[in-house]
């Protein structure tokens, strides 16, 4: 069967939007979804940074990536939304 979700407040489907680095800080953005939201790498799902608020859309990591790391973000309810460094 399908499982439906009443969200009390109109929300988007999440949805990457960028990776930007600057020197040795990435900031990741993203728009939609529920929070608290988490942003990882795709390979080895290691945690780079999370944002707690409900209706934030970025986080920062200070460190280095290798060029062109596949990261993605998952909200609250579990959704995930990819993208690339």
């Amino acid at each position: 069967g399908t499982a439906s979700v009443t969200i009390s407040s109109p929300s988007s489907a999440l949805t990457f939007q960028s990776a930007s680095k600057n020197g040795g800080t990435y900031t990741f953005t993203w728009s939609g979804g529920p929070g608290p939201f988490t942003v990882y790498t795709v390979s080895g799902n290691t945690q780079l940074c999370s944002a707690p608020g409900a209706s934030d859309t970025s986080c920062t990591f200070n460190g280095s990536l290798p060029n062109k790391t596949d990261v993605y973000v998952q909200d609250s309810t579990g959704a995930k939304s990819s993208g690339t460094t």
